[in-house]
């Protein structure tokens, strides 16, 4: 039987009781770290598995080659401080305790069909969360979170810009303090500016994958209009010579217009790409 399918060898409530005493204990005994272990192995390996059938699947709104896919179990540290900033949760409660990732060189529209397609496979239990709009201190992405027999798994799926962005802004919270990721400004001057930078740019990644979308909508009319054909170009020719002309024009243009739009965005993007991975690159080599 798939791990999916398992319950954990644990109740809620000894799930619970661990949870607490890793947020008020102020030694990790050997036993205390032999149960945390025992929770992140069968998390990690539930995780796998999840990231195998994601891979594995035939999806109608994307091919799984398309995905890059990382699975993790959350860290003690991480988990820890998530517990503490967030009283009322409990340790069963932790939605992400098995993470999975996908990244993938997508269009906001194909991320939300097939975030709900990920979303029926694995069950009615299934929820997603979209913080495209909405955003968590600059982060966009979609999570589908998976409600399962085994435990609860985070699905994140993000495009290459979310991705991207998202990759050094966590290089900034290992520089400048991880209170960033919570609204919470540096008290360093370069480093609050760093981060007001951070959060214009996911503006601007957002702005720019919208219009992306419009314009292939654009783009997909354009190539839908039917060429006129010959003997019918020839009769209008004969007939309306100047608007016949004219017509033909303005449909060269149209195409012209679309090409030159998509190259302008997709130019754009790769500059606002680069910036990330340069300021990411940077920050690495401070860090060494």
């Amino acid at each position: 039987m798939s791990i999916i399918e398992t319950k954990p060898p644990w109740t809620k409530g000894a799930l619970r009781r661990l949870g607490q005493e890793l947020v008020t204990s102020t030694k990790m005994t050997v036993e205390l770290r032999a149960r945390y272990d025992e929770v992140m192995l069968w998390h990690n390996d539930l995780a796998a598995e999840v990231a195998a059938i994601l891979f594995t699947t035939s999806w109608q709104s994307c091919p799984a080659e398309l995905f890059d896919i990382t699975a993790r179990p959350k860290t003690i540290d991480t988990l820890v401080q998530k517990l503490q900033r967030e009283h009322r949760m409990t340790l069963d409660e932790v939605q992400d305790l098995a993470g999975v990732r996908i990244d993938a060189d997508i269009t906001l529209d194909v991320q939300t069909a097939i975030t709900h397609e990920i979303a029926a496979h694995f069950g009615d239990r299934s929820r997603v969360r979209d913080l495209r709009d909405k955003p968590h201190s600059g982060y966009r992405a979609v999570h589908v979170w998976l409600r399962l027999p085994a435990g609860n798994v985070e699905v994140q799926i993000r495009t290459i810009g979310q991705s991207e962005w998202a990759n050094t802004y966590e290089r900034l919270g290992d520089r400048f303090g991880r209170g960033i990721r919570y609204n919470e400004m540096p008290d360093d001057e370069l480093a609050r500016k760093a981060v007001e930078v951070m959060h214009l740019a996911s503006e601007g990644l957002a702005d720019s994958e919208k219009r992306q979308v419009r314009l292939a909508q654009y783009r997909e009319q354009v190539d839908r209009t039917e060429p006129i054909p010959t003997t019918v170009l020839i009769r209008r020719m004969l007939r309306m010579p100047r608007l016949t002309l004219r017509i033909v024009a303005a449909r060269k243009q149209r195409k012209r217009d679309a090409d030159l739009l998509s190259a302008e965005h997709d130019a754009a993007m790769k500059g606002l790409v680069g910036m990330l991975r340069d300021l990411r690159s940077t920050l690495d080599q401070e860090g060494n």
